[in-house]
């Protein structure tokens, strides 16, 4: 009660001057009530005050005292109210405002149509809106409404939001997502229709108990009590009676007509002056209304046709009181301007009542209940409504009264066939019908976090018992004018604050929401950190790549695969820095794509196809076959990858280009939840992404499998271990990558951290291959130059003025490798004796490269035998010889070289020497075997010149060394010693030249063998 007094003091106060009250609810009705009543009565709404948010009223009034909306894709809701704003309905529709507007943050604008004389306020609307919502700075003010047109409720409102999809802003007609309070939804046939066809929402019950029925004035229930009850106005003798009692209204406009208004009399003080005055039946100071006497004459001659008047409404109510009275056999009838009934819109017949308090006049008028109009007249002794009784209402009367069209021409089909429809009206739940555009619009196609809530609120919400009862009660005791001045939004205002936790009931799950914007700074930062070494870490790699693009290791692993790979990284570790940018634009989210994409077919087809011919040689070696492999292909078939990836790109990006979006997550609270906005990019489709995960899928999976069944003859190649860890290595990230992206799709993950987490991922993934596939070549390249530097400063080199066809130490070593690769590899030979001229299958062959006629040629020989450590312990068992004469001859018979041969070959070596040298045993005899061993285990021949150039060095070396012995001798005994040595030397080179001979025979059956196998200018590429 202190409330009320209080609401009543500060409108009288604002009124007391000669201004216009202003409403002090503009900005927000939670907001003003906590900041102006007790603040531990309600601790826990702090976090709804705030202003309300701005809806279309306030853009076209140009009222900034709001807020622009949070959520910016909550579309606005539109409420009709219907023509009655004095009713319970406009109540409703103010609360649902206050909750949507301040509570959720839900756009609200009250939809009622009404038609103002001047049609340029119209602005090309059929139906103009507005001036009824809660927020209006000034309530009085009002556009005038046109009483000829009234509407209580309209389907095609609904059926409008339905047909623009729930965005009334698309549209320049009247358009509803709901009606607070509709009578006898399932009385109406287009309500049925409408709910058949799926266009509304099942009507649902609103918590008002609503009841129709007929109401004469106090005064007149106790000068006729018997008019109380049906029986009372029955009957024939009772029809003059009506006819005098209760007579015709007449209008402002018709009495001017009938009556000079120029100058003032008792009913109207001058003439109107605009058409709503004219339909006006009643009009404050001005025009007091007037009852005009019913026909006498008919009433004397006919007694028939003699009828009082009621007060019909509009046929668009639940109307049965024509058929009721009809039936009853009560002579009243309603003239009002609205057929074909006769009845009267809302506001004329508030105007009506009025009148007859003001002339002291008798009506009985067909009213609804509850409403604010019988609260102005609840204390009036004598024009408080008084209810008429009629029969009990029945199952079947009322069923029976469903079926009667009530806005029929033909009045047998307004009043029906049978007195069954004489009962009363029974009080029945009132309902309220949505459209089904407010479902559409509710539901958010981008993220369930952004689903509007005024859908499930407004569905779930139901006014507790007697709360329009209470409203009314405090708005009679504030100022019992009229629901459009300020005291009736103060008292709607009050109830919500005071109601306020157990409205909290009605809330959908997980609302209100507040909107926080997130940035993922220190994983941002780290996905930063970790993209830029894994770019630089990649632009190094491929700075060595270019210097030692001419080194056997390099090229054994072909350069045509290695720089692709290496750019291609290089475009992964671009993606992963776009990636971890936490602002994403069109520009940056296409680009990362591009990049990633092109980085994957540069990093992974070379390899694919690698494997691929790779897996082809082995399985036509196995089975003898020729095969032919140009190295051209492996370029163009990468080129045509490249250009598929592009294609595809292409069209992505003209078809549904990679936008910036934001990405939500809901965190629950104890009193709002929390939605977390990150930029991510995400307006594209989802099945753009699917498509590129498959496609590295494929590729990952052909080279797994690939890898796999190539797996015995990669035990032939070099790099075949960091090859398939390669492979893995790639499966392994590709996998963590498809689980968080399953992850995000089923919203366990946020898009934002899914994002983040895949910069880490291929940054490391590049740092990880490029170490696997290309720094450990590196390592090893820089091993051999460290050991090459090693054994030059120890002076393992040789002497300065070695042969210029003697490879160096670095180049032989390392082409003994390659060489161990080759032979391991199974080759075809024609030998008569295949056993012995089958190259061994383990490394006892030492190849050399030479030129010739400008092309590289590879020349196989057989047969060295170097102890196990090689040439650093051949070196130290040759000091420990038993003599100097021994160790002077071998030292001087070669200049050594750095070989790598193994251990384990030294057996096979063995026997493929007997075979060789068993052609010339008989020429041995007189030869120093320690000589010849030493020979053989330290020569390494290329071509046929190089051998010769060698056996010429050899004799000049025997001859020095026999002519240099310390034996003593005799001048003449010198000389023919000499001659028979320069004699021994000769013969012995002539067998040792044999014996090349025959070796070389060997090789080119070897060569011969391998001619099945044509694998271009280098044999050893794959």
């Amino acid at each position: 009660m202190n409330r009320v007094i209080l609401l009543s003091l500060s409108i009288l106060v604002a009124a007391s001057g000669n201004e216009l009250a202003a409403n002090r609810f503009q900005n927000g009705c939670l907001q003003f009530m906590h900041e102006n009543e007790n603040h531990e009565k309600h601790p826990n709404t702090h976090p709804y005050m705030k202003e309300r948010v701005c809806n279309s009223d306030d853009a076209a009034k140009g009222n900034d005292q709001c807020r622009i909306p949070e959520f910016p894709n909550y579309k606005e809701v539109r409420i009709g109210s219907g023509n009655r704003h004095g009713g319970s309905s406009l109540l409703i529709a103010w609360i649902y405002q206050i909750i949507l507007s301040e509570v959720f943050g839900v756009p609200v604008a009250i939809e009622r149509p009404y038609y103002p004389e001047d049609e340029a306020q119209n602005k090309g609307r059929t139906k103009v809106a507005g001036y009824f919502s809660f927020y209006d700075e000034y309530p009085e003010e009002m556009i005038p409404i046109s009483l000829n047109k009234p509407e209580y409720f309209s389907i095609d409102d609904l059926l409008e939001a339905d047909r623009v999809n729930g965005d009334c802003s698309q549209t320049n007609k009247t358009c509803s997502h709901i009606y607070p309070e509709v009578w006898d939804v399932h009385a109406s046939t287009e309500i049925t229709l409408a709910e058949k066809n799926g266009t509304i929402l099942p009507p649902e019950p609103n918590g008002i108990i609503g009841n129709i029925g007929f109401f004469i004035p106090a005064i007149t229930a106790r000068l006729y009590p018997a008019f109380s009850n049906f029986n009372g106005l029955s009957g024939g003798e009772t029809r003059s009676t009506l006819a005098d009692i209760f007579k015709t209204p007449v209008s402002w406009g018709d009495y001017c007509k009938a009556f000079d208004c120029s100058s003032p009399d008792s009913a109207a003080t001058r003439d109107p002056t605009s058409k709503s005055e004219e339909e006006s039946y009643f009009w404050d100071e001005h025009y007091q209304g007037y009852f005009q006497d019913n026909n006498s004459t008919a009433c004397t001659a006919d007694i028939g046709n003699c009828f009082g008047q009621y007060i019909a409404p509009q046929c668009g109510w639940s109307n049965y009181g024509e058929s009721q009275l009809y039936w009853n056999n009560i002579a009243l009838e309603s003239s009002g301007p609205f057929g074909p009934n006769g009845g009267y819109s809302y506001e004329q017949q508030k105007q009506i009542w009025k009148a007859a308090h003001a002339t002291s006049s008798h009506v009985l008028m067909l009213f609804s209940h509850p409403d604010f109009f019988m609260k102005n007249f609840e204390q009036d002794r004598d024009y408080s409504f008084h209810r008429v009784t009629l029969p009990h209402a029945r199952g079947d009367c009322i069923m029976a009264q469903a079926d009667l069209d009530t806005c029929s021409i033909d009045k047998t089909q307004r009043i029906g066939t049978s007195n069954i429809t004489m009962c009363d009206y029974a009080y029945r739940p009132l309902n309220k019908v949505m459209s089904r555009g407010l479902a559409t619009m509710s539901e958010s196609t981008q993220d369930h976090a952004l689903d509007n809530p005024a859908k499930e609120f407004l569905a779930n919400f139901k006014l507790p018992d007697l709360t329009i009862q209470n409203i009314f009660d405090d708005i009679n005791a504030i100022d019992p004018e009229d629901l459009t001045t300020l005291s009736a939004r103060e008292a709607t205002c009050a109830w919500v604050y005071e109601n306020f936790e157990d409205l909290t009931r009605y809330y959908p799950e997980m609302y209100p929401r507040q909107k926080v914007q997130k940035i993922r700074k220190q994983i941002s930062s780290v996905g930063y950190f970790f993209g830029s070494f894994a770019l630089l870490f990649t632009i190094v790699s491929m700075g060595f790549l270019c210097k030692w693009k001419d080194h056997p290791i390099i090229t054994s692993a072909q350069t045509e695969v290695l720089c692709p790979m290496i750019i291609g990284f290089a475009f992964t570790a671009i993606s992963s820095l776009l990636y971890a940018n936490t602002s994403p634009s069109i520009t940056t989210c296409a680009t990362k794509e591009w990049a990633k994409s092109i980085g994957f077919c540069l990093s992974m087809v070379p390899i694919l196809l690698k494997l691929s011919k790779l897996n082809r040689i082995w399985q036509n070696s196995r089975n003898f076959r020729r095969i032919h492999l140009d190295p051209k292909n492996l370029g163009e078939s990468l080129k045509l990858s490249v250009i598929v990836v592009l294609l595809y790109l292409i069209i992505w990006t003209v078809i549904d280009t990679p936008d910036s979006a934001e990405s939500f997550k809901l965190i629950r609270g104890e009193v709002l939840t929390t939605v977390e906005v990150e930029d991510v990019c995400g307006e594209s489709s989802i099945i753009w992404d699917i498509i590129v995960l498959v496609w590295e899928l494929i590729i990952l999976l052909f080279s797994t499998l690939l890898a796999f069944q190539s797996r015995e003859a990669m035990q032939h190649v070099q790099d075949r271990h960091m090859l398939g860890l390669f492979v893995y290595s790639r499966t392994l990230f590709f996998t963590l990558r498809c689980i968080l992206f399953m992850a995000t799709i089923s919203r366990n993950l946020a898009t934002g951290l899914f994002t983040q987490l895949v910069s880490l991922l291929l940054s490391i993934e590049t740092v990880v291959a490029v170490s696997i596939y290309f720094v450990t070549k590196f390592v090893e390249i820089r091993k051999k130059e460290l050991l090459a530097r090693k054994y030059s400063l120890m002076g393992i080199n040789g002497s300065a003025g070695r042969s210029k066809s003697t490879a160096s130490a670095e180049e032989v070593a390392t082409q003994s490798h390659r060489l161990r690769r080759h032979n391991s590899l199974p080759l075809r030979n024609h030998h008569k004796d295949r056993k012995s001229a089958l190259m061994p299958q383990s490394s006892s062959t030492t190849l050399t490269r030479v030129s010739s006629d400008g092309k590289r040629r590879r020349s196989v020989i057989s047969g060295i035998n170097i102890p196990a450590g090689g040439v650093p312990n051949l070196i130290k068992s040759k000091e420990q010889m038993d003599t100097e004469r021994r160790q002077k001859a071998f030292n001087k018979s070669v200049s050594f070289s750095k070989l790598e041969v193994d251990t384990d070959d030294m057996t096979d070596m063995s026997k493929n020497d007997e075979a060789n040298e068993s052609a010339n045993q008989d020429d041995k005899t007189e030869t120093s075997t320690t000589e010849v061993e030493c020979f053989q285990k330290s020569v390494s021949f290329s071509t046929l010149g190089e051998k010769e150039e060698l056996i010429g060095i050899l004799k000049n070396e025997k001859a020095k060394s026999d002519c240099d012995d310390d034996q003593k001798l005799l001048p003449s005994e010198e000389i023919t010693c000499l001659k028979e040595r320069l004699q021994r030397k000769e013969k012995e080179i002539k067998a040792l030249q044999a014996k090349v001979d025959k070796m070389e025979s060997n090789r080119q059956g070897l060569e011969r063998s391998r001619s099945d196998v044509e694998m271009g200018d280098d044999p050893l590429t794959y």
